[in-house]
């Protein structure tokens, strides 16, 4: 999830001077706020965030340095440590860190006294290899012990010469000595003693060269062994240095090769209408403790003629005032002008089949609101257990009604039905689709003019139901949810299910709710724009853009404007009840002279990121979510600036019915490795 990169002002804080304890009153801080923001105070002075506690409690790192005061206006500076571009930082900064431990374990190869060291791969495992230093002391000392080897032999060769040499001249001597042998028997006796004698010393000598040969033997056994063992440490220290520069030669590519530039016209849409790029002349209401002033802000620009009720992003029910724009999870709410054709829908007690099916309950919360819950009490069969709203004429076309649907026991699950009425449908048959509210599905569907159902969960076990339908010109009774089996339900207080937020419209898909009390209510059009000076230098250089926005969209069987200008737009579809496509185009408006068809590739419908490259000499380009296609007939050149309707058409038509965020305009051509990075 992207991170919101807006200022946090929502409710007012109580401080105490010396206090570093601060209270919250209508915030909601977990989630938005975490250690190491900075809280900017009622005193003009910015404090640390410390410890975040609870939504309406936090604790500064430093005490309140000004008066005590309560109910006071104040503003939370986000840390950016954990936007995208700290998360490049800390993924360069890691493969910097690899890098450089693998650079240091060359060096304690080369460099350490020790005779092991220690390398890293670029997983970062390590791998222990003998040290250059080790290996040089090993290669010598098996040198040294060769030569010492190699003196022996000489120095024990010579010694056993000369004994050989001195018995063969005893020997000669002895045989010349034949003829005075009895007369020298004594003599020669001695002599026979000595050359014993020197016949032993021979035979040592020789075993200890023998034994000095078999030492050198395995000396230089040894020496080749660890001859052997260096060569293939340095073969695999080799191996993984290279492997590690491969690998970080490819991140760096990686890195350069999608790395985004900064939009010319960045609008986030997360909380506010606030650029962080981008030329804007809008206004904003800035309120100082009872006093309301209008500043200029620089922004988007937004209206809407009524109030309008959405979805916060803790999940709550609000009511926007007059001209106040609408932020959700998904950011920006955008929808065209809708009636709630139900003629009472906050009424708490219903009509229904029977007495005693349906009662008020104003003790249960409905996201945040009470006074607007009825509880289904049908002891009788389906039949006779309905609760239904009478409506205005539909018309003839098609109808969607919806309603919040809870369980009251969640250990006695009842099925729900949720259906357009026989007398407005066009076939006359109950257009229907039963709800399982213990799993979040739709388990069954039924009546000629069933078009389509979807149920989608909410906080506090509540679900989103909507069931669409083909209708007739009639008023009559519209709404209708019962308890659906096959048999009669036996249901007691503590059973059955509540239903709250009851709507009619006649759309092939629902939007939010528009309380109704005697008459139906109309709710006015969305309108959000910018200063068409965003796309001005573009025109001005006849240079092509990229576009790219987050679209979520509910609209079905229509093109739908996600961006409009003077002479061109930028259209989005999203079938999501048939689950069969969305694709978008760019296009020349049709009021445009040049009039360009519309190209309309088909992408799977989870797919949100919508990105536009007009004007380019390969053609209109188009994306969502990482898949990429481009015309090369189509071009798309913008020739006229005017205000950027966004959302909607200029007039507030072809509405998206949904969220848009983070919309990004560069003046210039991103390449489509940068594009799919966007997704």
């Amino acid at each position: 999830m992207a991170t919101d990169t807006a200022w946090y002002r929502v409710g007012t804080i109580t401080v105490a001077k010396d206090k570093a304890d601060v209270t919250g009153a209508g915030t909601g801080w977990t989630g938005q706020v975490r250690e190491g923001d900075l809280l900017w105070g009622p005193d003009g002075r910015p404090y640390e965030v410390a410890q975040l506690l609870s939504a309406t409690a936090l604790k500064l790192r430093t005490a309140y340095q000004g008066n005590t005061a309560s109910a006071q206006p104040y503003a939370i500076v986000r840390n950016f440590t954990d936007s995208s571009l700290g998360e490049v930082s800390a993924e360069l900064a890691k493969m910097q860190r690899r890098w450089l431990i693998t650079l240091g374990g060359f060096r304690d190869v080369l460099l350490t006294d020790q005779d092991k060291a220690t390398l890293y791969d670029e997983l970062g495992q390590p791998h222990e290899v003998m040290s250059w230093p080790a290996i040089d002391k090993a290669a010598k000392a098996g040198l040294a012990a060769m030569d010492a080897a190699r003196k022996v032999v000489v120095d024990n060769a010579a010694e056993l010469v000369a004994s050989r040499n001195a018995a063969k001249a005893s020997e000669t001597a002895a045989g010349k000595s034949a003829a005075t042998a009895t007369a020298k028997a004594n003599e020669a006796g001695a002599s026979a003693t000595a050359a014993a004698g020197s016949a032993a010393t021979a035979s040592a000598k020789a075993t200890e060269t023998a034994t000095n040969a078999e030492q050198v033997a395995k000396a230089q056994a040894e020496v080749k062994a660890n001859t052997a063992k260096v060569a293939a440490d340095a073969a695999k220290a080799k191996t993984d240095a290279d492997r590690a520069a491969a690998a970080a030669q490819v991140n760096i590519d990686v890195v350069a090769a999608t790395s985004i530039p900064l939009p010319d016209v960045w609008l986030p849409l997360t909380s506010d209408l606030r650029f962080i790029t981008g030329i804007g002349c809008a206004t904003e209401t800035l309120r100082i403790g009872d006093d309301e002033f209008i500043v200029p802000m620089r922004g988007a620009n937004f209206d809407r003629a009524s109030t309008a009720t959405y979805i916060d992003k803790a999940g709550r029910m609000q009511t926007a005032q007059a001209n106040e724009p609408r932020f959700g999870r998904d950011g920006l709410l955008i929808e065209g002008q809708v009636t709630n054709l139900l003629q009472n829908s906050v009424a708490t007690v219903w009509g229904g089949g029977g007495s005693g099916q349906a009662k008020a309950r104003p003790d249960v919360d409905f996201l945040g609101w009470k006074g607007v819950v009825t509880q289904c009490l049908s002891k009788d069969t389906p039949a006779n257990g309905c609760i239904g709203k009478p409506c205005v004429d539909v018309g003839n076309g098609m109808a969607t009604s919806s309603c919040y649907l809870k369980l009251v026991n969640p250990q006695s699950p009842v099925p729900v039905a949720l259906y357009g009425h026989a007398s407005i449908t066009a076939s006359g048959q109950n257009a229907l689709a039963a709800f399982d509210l213990e799993k979040g599905e739709v388990i069954e569907t039924g009546g000629a003019d069933y078009v389509s159902s979807t149920i989608m969960e909410m906080a506090d076990g509540w679900y989103f139901c909507t069931v669409t339908f083909k209708t007739k010109a009639t008023p009559s009774s519209g709404f209708g949810c019962l308890p659906w089996a096959r048999k009669p339900i036996p249901l007691g207080d503590d059973q059955g299910f509540y239903v709250a937020c009851p709507q009619l419209e006649q759309r092939p898909f629902a939007s939010s709710y528009i309380p109704t009390s005697g008459t139906p209510v109309t709710r006015a059009p969305d309108h959000c724009w910018i200063d068409g000076a965003n796309i001005a230098q573009a025109l001005t250089g006849n240079q092509p853009m990229t576009i790219a926005m987050e679209v979520y969209a509910n609209s079905v069987d229509a093109w739908s404007f996600a961006l409009t200008s003077k002479d061109w737009r930028f259209s989005v579809q999203s079938n999501m009840s048939a689950k069969q496509s969305i694709a978008q185009s760019v296009s020349k408006s049709p009021a445009a002279a040049d009039t360009r068809a519309e190209t309309r590739p088909s992408f799977s419908p989870d797919m949100r990121l919508a990105v536009a490259v007009l004007g380019a000499k390969t053609g209109t380009k188009v994306m969502l979510g990482g898949m990429l296609s481009s015309n090369p007939a189509e071009e798309t050149r913008i020739t006229a600036a005017g205000d950027v309707a966004i959302g909607n058409s200029r007039t507030g038509s072809r509405s998206i019915a949904g969220r848009i965020r983070n919309l990004r305009i560069w003046h210039r051509v991103l390449t489509d490795a940068q594009i799919k990075a966007l997704a």
